[in-house]
């Protein structure tokens, strides 16, 4: 099997309501994250903004520039619009996740993936790669290449696994290297971990399409019902401490976790960040689920 990393951290994408990607870029400079434009997407439905870390990993803030009913019914840009890949994610939450890919690898990524889950027994399958890009405020226009898995554009089970995303232009293009942008206020560095929600009946089925998935055989947690995964970083950060990934159910006591995989099934539900020096919890308020951002302290 070819050596293809499938767990170097790219991105992490949060969706804002439609129309306020100015207001969330106000909403994530307050809590003390340098915002830098992203562009407008080849589709022309969506655009963005960026918060990119040391490590150049980044965090994708993401909006519809309007709600489907600005599309008459039934033509193409509603159609395109009511059956995007973000469409039925929370218009206020993490949804979704990237690993860097590899456009040049033979067998492709989408081929490894599936082997590896037929090997697992799964019958869950990645979708063959499509080609995506955006135009940056300056006019330059980039491409890449996405492995996406399949029901990717569904509510249910369409958010929790990783997608994949290779450049086809240069990074450096997507991904400014600069590090005055890296420089953030509340001092973070990196992602530390990432954690995905799932429904306690499906836990052990999902871990194990992960295990396939990543290549990698997950470690137990402090609790049965918590497997993790260490993840890579494109380049060394400032910190220390490698990003996970986590997989958990529900907190019993919790009703947002709960009714969140009722209806979404599994998905990613929060993010923590490392940081150099003291920062402050908080929580970045949403329509609907409700990604929790907390910082963990560098070693």
């Amino acid at each position: 099997m070819p050596s293809v990393s499938m767990r170097t951290i790219d991105h992490i994408v949060i969706r804002v309501p439609d129309g306020r990607l100015t207001e969330a870029t106000e909403q994530f400079e307050q809590l003390g994250f340098q915002v830098i434009p992203g562009g407008k997407h080849t589709d022309g439905l969506t655009a963005n903004v960026l918060v990119i870390l040391s490590d150049l990993s980044y965090i994708e803030i993401i909006a519809f520039e309007h709600p489907p009913e600005y599309y008459k019914e039934g033509t193409p840009p509603r159609i395109l619009r009511d059956s995007h890949q973000w469409a039925n994610k929370p218009a206020g939450g993490l949804v979704a996740y990237a690993f860097a890919g590899a456009p040049s690898a033979e067998p492709g990524l989408a081929q490894i993936i599936n082997g590896r889950l037929e090997e697992a027994g799964s019958d869950y399958r990645y979708q063959d790669p499509v080609r995506g890009g955006r135009t940056r405020p300056d006019g330059t226009k980039m491409q890449w290449e996405l492995v996406k898995p399949k029901a990717w554009e569904k509510q249910v089970d369409g958010m929790g696994r990783p997608f994949f995303c290779g450049d086809i232009t240069e990074r450096e293009i997507r991904v400014p290297t600069d590090p005055k942008l890296h420089d953030h206020p509340n001092k973070t560095t990196s992602v530390a971990f990432l954690r995905v929600l799932v429904p306690r009946s499906a836990f052990a089925e999902k871990s194990s399409q992960l295990d396939a998935i990543l290549g990698v055989q997950h470690k137990v947690g402090p609790i049965s019902e918590w497997h993790e995964w260490e993840l890579l970083s494109t380049v060394a950060g400032k910190g220390s401490a490698a990003p996970r990934l986590i997989l958990t159910v529900p907190d019993e006591g919790d009703q947002k976790e709960l009714d969140f995989v009722e209806r979404y099934g599994m998905g990613v539900w929060g993010i923590g960040f490392l940081y150099e020096k003291q920062a402050q919890q908080a929580e970045v308020q949403g329509v609907d689920a409700l990604p929790f951002i907390s910082w963990v302290p560098a070693a």
